[in-house]
């Protein structure tokens, strides 16, 4: 009878560990898949990018932690007039402006896979009694080396736009810097 009971006991422990075991690899599995790590300092390759950047330089600093990514991006045109910009998103949420003029929204979200970003710029605006609305996606990869980021660009722009329509889908290619 002894030996009965501690074949049960180390049945049922067996079946425990069995099913934690399970438990964790699907938690894992569900859970677990970790997001891209977009951090580093990325330069333009205009060889590889669009022809509207090819006589700009560009640099692009990226720092991300957890759920917070933030860019610090330099451009240079050929004018030679450096422009820096500061970019702070909170990735799964939404943030928004609105003045008497116009209202603006910002999203960033990762895909299902949580290989790409992808941040969404809306604006809506009054121009003579007439609402309009800029919208701008911009999506940003990275190759499997984690060695090059591309970032595609598509804006959909209101009739009348000063944009070419050659220049509302673009893609800007960068090699991360050591």
């Amino acid at each position: 009878m002894e030996k009965n009971i501690s074949y049960h006991l180390m049945n049922r422990e067996l079946v425990i560990g069995s099913l934690i075991f399970l438990i964790t690899v699907i938690s894992l599995e569900s859970f677990g898949q970790k997001a891209t790590d977009f951090s580093g300092k990325w330069i333009l390759d205009n060889s590889k990018s669009s022809s509207v950047y090819s006589t700009l330089a560009s640099t692009v600093i990226i720092s991300q932690k957890d759920n917070v990514i933030d860019f610090n991006i330099t451009l240079i045109p050929k004018d030679g007039n450096l422009l820096t910009i500061h970019e702070k998103y909170i990735i799964g949420t939404s943030s928004g402006e609105v003045t008497e003029s116009k209202s603006a929204s910002k999203e960033a979200a990762l895909s299902s896979d949580k290989k790409t970003l992808s941040i969404t710029e809306v604006v809506t605006y009054t121009e003579n009694e007439i609402t309009k609305e800029s919208r701008k996606i911009k999506v940003y990869s990275l190759s499997d080396d984690g060695n090059t980021l591309t970032v595609k660009s598509d804006q959909a722009l209101p009739e009348g736009s000063p944009t070419p329509e050659s220049e509302r889908h673009t893609v800007m290619v960068y090699t991360k810097s050591l």
